[in-house]
């Protein structure tokens, strides 16, 4: 007998009606299902403050108060990082180029993955959290360039 068995048998017990008994258990199967989601989230709350950048339930940006590092949970054998380099752009206004600071996302596979089975859906499911942090690095440059500049937030 399973767990969500043994409680929807004490609920009945007590007479929750069949109904909501449903509902329950379909709650539970969710949570039991989502539970390694729920322990990386959880391993996290401590982190949540300016210092975390949430970025999926996978990927997060966090400073150490010297620099800013890349954590994930999709495996050793995926890097997820990123690196700051330059871009000269033309300004109009001014009519010169300008060097600009660019975050650029970095993501490379340093082990073998079989084109079936398991090693193929960890790395589609890397794939997807890692265009989740790529738009995040585009959609946010200018605050993550102020971050980098500024890991341990001594300017706020």
């Amino acid at each position: 007998m399973t767990e969500i068995e043994k409680i929807s048998e004490e609920l009945a017990e007590y007479g929750v009606p069949d109904e909501l008994i449903g509902k329950i258990e379909d709650l539970l199967a969710t949570l039991y299902g989502e539970k390694r989601k729920l322990e990386i989230e959880k391993s996290w709350i401590f982190l949540q403050s300016q210092w975390v950048r949430k970025i999926s339930d996978s990927v997060a940006i966090y400073s150490d108060g010297k620099k800013l590092h890349v954590i994930h949970n999709l495996g050793d054998e995926f890097i997820l990082d990123f690196k700051v380099g330059e871009d000269s752009v033309w300004n109009l206004n001014g009519q010169v180029v300008e060097i600009i600071d660019m975050i650029e996302p970095v993501f490379k596979v340093f082990s073998f993955c079989s084109k079936s089975g398991e090693g193929m859906q960890r790395l589609k499911h890397a794939i997807v959290h890692f265009e989740k942090f790529e738009q995040y690095i585009r959609d946010n440059q200018e605050d993550l360039m102020i971050w980098w500049h500024n890991p341990g937030g001594e300017y706020d």
